[in-house]
């Protein structure tokens, strides 16, 4: 009788111990993903300082920066120079995969895709399917337009890839 007293308790404290290993991985776990998340939010605010730091796009006036400015004659000619083949492995190493998308918001509506480099997949790969995320982080900014002599306001799209 008292032997099947310490088989019934062992079995309900390996059950309980069994029970507690599963919340905790599951809290764990929940945990990991949101750490994740964090990091590569962290990782496009990064480079989100990175493209608003960018000569090639930034304004000035009397060759002094300003903060948070973005010239659209400048964009455009960035956004060309950056499409171009030779400059490709240049950026690729600034930016990396990501996308960078400037668009006007008031008083036009405008958009200009900077930089878009996304990750090839190759589908005949005997390895599980790849999937990537695109996680954007929007930055309000002031967009000059040296043309008419006009700012207006417009968001700065800044994404990554991830897994």
């Amino acid at each position: 009788m008292k032997m099947m007293e310490n088989v019934a308790v062992m079995i309900i404290f390996f059950m309980l111990l069994g029970l507690g290993f599963i919340f905790y991985g599951k809290i764990g776990g929940h945990g990991a993903k949101q750490d994740i998340e964090k990091y590569v939010q962290l990782q496009a605010v990064k480079l989100a300082k990175v493209v608003a730091a960018l000569p090639e796009v930034r304004c000035s006036e009397e060759n002094v920066p300003v903060q948070d400015c973005f010239d659209l004659l400048r964009v455009e000619e960035a956004a060309s120079k950056i499409k171009d083949t030779t400059n490709e492995r240049y950026y690729f190493e600034i930016l990396g995969y990501s996308r960078v998308a400037i668009e006007e918001k008031y008083p036009g509506n405008g958009s200009i895709i900077v930089y878009d480099n996304q990750p090839d997949i190759n589908p005949t790969s005997d390895l599980e399917e790849i999937k990537f995320s695109y996680i954007p982080i929007y930055i309000p900014i002031t967009l000059f337009n040296a043309t008419i002599n006009q700012y207006s306001f417009g968001v700065l799209e800044v994404g990554t890839y991830d897994k």
